[in-house]
C-alpha cells in the first residue's frame, strides 16, 4: 500500500479536479497520509506530503516534513539491510 499510497496520493495532487479530470486535495491528504502510517521514517512519503503541505501554505509543517525526507530511509535502500 505505500507504493500505491504515495503514487495515489501524487496523482490526486497533480491531475486537476472535476471538471477536467479526477483530482482531489481530500483523497491526496488521506492517501499521503497512510503512506506515512506504512512507513514513517521514508523518503517518498515525507516528501511528497511535505509538497502537498507547501502547496495548501502550510509551511512550518511542510518544512518540518522535507527536512525528515532528507533524514529518512526508502524500504529497499542498501542501509536497510545493514
Amino acid at each position: 500500500m505505500n507504493i500505491f499510497g504515495n503514487t495515489l496520493g501524487i496523482l490526486y495532487h497533480k491531475v486537476p479536479g472535476w471538471p477536467i479530470a479526477f483530482g482531489d486535495d481530500d483523497d491526496e491528504k488521506n492517501y499521503l497520509e497512510k503512506a506515512l502510517e506504512l512507513n514513517p521514517q521514508g523518503i517518498d512519503p515525507h516528501y511528497f506530503y511535505g509538497e502537498f503541505l507547501y502547496d495548501e501554505r502550510d509551511y512550518t509543517e511542510a518544512k518540518n516534513h522535507l527536512l525528515l525526507a532528507q533524514q529518512g530511509t526508502e524500504i529497499g535502500s542498501i542501509d536497510s539491510f545493514k
